[in-house]
């Protein structure tokens, strides 16, 4: 009887902590609304080649690396291609969360779609959501700038490189 209560106990105990980690690594529902609402507009200024808005999503890090480089390295960045080309983002997923404090980052995954003259290509392209004030504001930064440790320092990232 003893052996059957207690292992019955300790079912649930696991359980609770399982739903309690599972549940303690998402977003609460107002991250989760801030988050897509800038996911949103990340991704159409990027598609449609609207490029205030791309840098103003951009991570700051990110920006001030590109601009230190000088103004030619900075435009080819983030110079912003429409139509035959141009890699066209959709299917934004999330792949994975971490979070320090205040510090929130979100891995996601989107196909890519490169359009050339005479067929379409797909990719799957990695796009990190940042926030510092606890989900109440975003920027993003491509992988091979969130990697970069000029630009965002191991120390710093929240997502390990698999």
């Amino acid at each position: 009887m003893f052996n059957f209560t207690y292992i019955h106990t300790v079912k649930h105990l696991c359980l609770f902590i399982l739903l309690f980690a599972i549940g303690s690594c998402s977003l609460n529902s107002t991250q989760e609304d801030s988050l897509n609402q800038a996911k949103n507009k990340y991704i159409e200024a990027r598609n449609e080649g609207i490029i205030i808005t791309y840098v103003e999503f951009t991570h700051p890090k990110v920006v001030r690396y590109y601009k230190d480089l000088g103004d030619n390295v900075f435009i080819d960045r983030f110079d912003l291609e429409v139509g035959v080309g141009s890699l066209f983002l959709q299917d934004g997923a999330i792949k994975e969360t971490n979070w320090d404090g205040d510090n929130i980052h979100v891995k996601y995954e989107f196909l890519g779609v490169l359009e050339t003259e005479f067929r379409l290509e797909g990719s799957q392209e990695f796009i990190y959501a940042m926030s510092g004030d606890d989900g109440k504001s975003w920027h993003f930064v491509e992988e091979k700038d969130y990697y970069n440790d000029k630009i965002i320092k191991a120390k710093d990232r929240l997502i390990k490189k698999c």
